[in-house]
């Protein structure tokens, strides 16, 4: 997943194909890991659809959206693995850690980010996977916890307006910067080169953040963010 966008290559910022019901963040901390792992899956989502606008033959489409779902159904299984290790099997509420909150938060937008490339390259593929054989098979998950995939609608599916993101932190500011610095400082989140953590923290409390105005770039590939959030470096 460490797909790198070129911002001039990109005019419009694609939104998702499908929406899944997330659990709710509880508190400023849960709110920044919420907003990360959103843009983090968005930004993928994107770099990817930029790179396969390139390909116009099956088999490279084939083979790209392969090795690109491959890779995000083993972070899915790893992330359930730990979720199951840890006891996280049922939906976080607000008494719940933090760990909890954002190994499920990660989950489903893992699963999120896993149909919508598998939804770019549908025309291709001869054999897509099923949410329920996602679940069964390869996350080894029960049934009864299968979340319907809601498609967007083409309305929902291209920003439109001048408010198109929101992150409007209003809870404790200092604790967010807190986090946001610990991270820069212990595990390079950040591309520094392009944007800085003041910048991050802009974007976070910003109430409107317009298409392509912003250049969020980070500098830790997405395992080693699930890498910080199971091993509790910062959350701790």
């Amino acid at each position: 997943m460490a797909y790198k966008a070129n911002t001039k290559e990109l005019s419009t910022l694609k939104n998702h194909c499908f929406a899944i019901d997330f659990p709710t963040y509880s508190d400023a901390v849960s709110k920044f890991y919420n907003a990360v792992i959103s843009l983090e899956t968005l930004r993928v989502y994107n770099a990817f659809n930029a790179k396969m606008q390139k390909y116009s033959k099956k088999v490279d489409i084939v083979y790209h959206t392969t090795i690109a779902l491959k890779n995000i159904k083993a972070l899915t299984v790893n992330t359930v693995k730990e979720i199951k290790e840890r006891g996280f099997e049922e939906v976080p509420t607000e008494q719940s850690t933090l760990s909890h909150f954002v190994l499920q938060l990660l989950r489903q937008h893992l699963t999120i980010l896993f149909f919508d490339i598998q939804e770019l390259s549908k025309d291709s593929i001869d054999s897509p996977t099923s949410i329920e054989d996602f679940y069964l098979l390869d996350l080894n998950l029960p049934k009864a916890l299968i979340q319907e995939l809601k498609p967007l609608t083409p309305a929902d599916i291209d920003f439109k307006g001048q408010e198109v993101l929101n992150f409007g932190f209003k809870d404790d500011f200092e604790k967010l910067k807190s986090v946001v610095n610990q991270l820069c400082h212990q595990v390079e989140f950040l591309n520094e080169d392009v944007t800085s953590a003041d910048e991050l923290l802009k974007v976070l409390i910003s109430k409107s953040i317009l298409p392509n105005s912003v250049k969020i770039q980070i500098g830790c590939e997405t395992k080693n963010f699930r890498y910080i959030v199971i091993n509790q470096t910062i959350l701790s």
